[in-house]
């Protein structure tokens, strides 16, 4: 298990995590997966602070996404991955049900 190590310039806020998961510059490689284990559980005990995150991560996913191309496909260079526990996968899905509330 990893922990994301942000640059020095982070400003620790929610549009500074967004800022450095839309900008990769700051890792060494093309391809980057985040895989968010027990996703359920992420700040569950916040669920403002949990919306931000999730919208966070919504924003970045959809900033990187595959795009199609007549020459074929551009594959993202960021995925983000929310592993949870088979019960909570339909409560977890529901939160992006609804895009527009992030």
């Amino acid at each position: 298990m990893g922990a994301l190590k942000f640059p020095a310039y982070c400003g620790w806020n929610w549009d500074a995590f967004h800022d450095c998961l839309r900008d990769l510059r700051w890792l060494a490689s093309d391809r980057h997966v985040l895989i968010v284990e027990s996703a359920e559980q992420a700040l569950s005990e916040d669920h403002a602070i949990r919306s931000q995150l999730l919208a966070a991560l919504w924003r970045s996913g959809q900033g990187w996404s595959y795009v199609k191309r007549p020459e074929g496909v551009t594959l993202s260079r960021l995925s983000i991955v929310l592993s949870c526990g088979e019960d909570s996968a339909d409560d977890l899905a529901e939160a992006f049900q609804d895009p527009s509330a992030f």
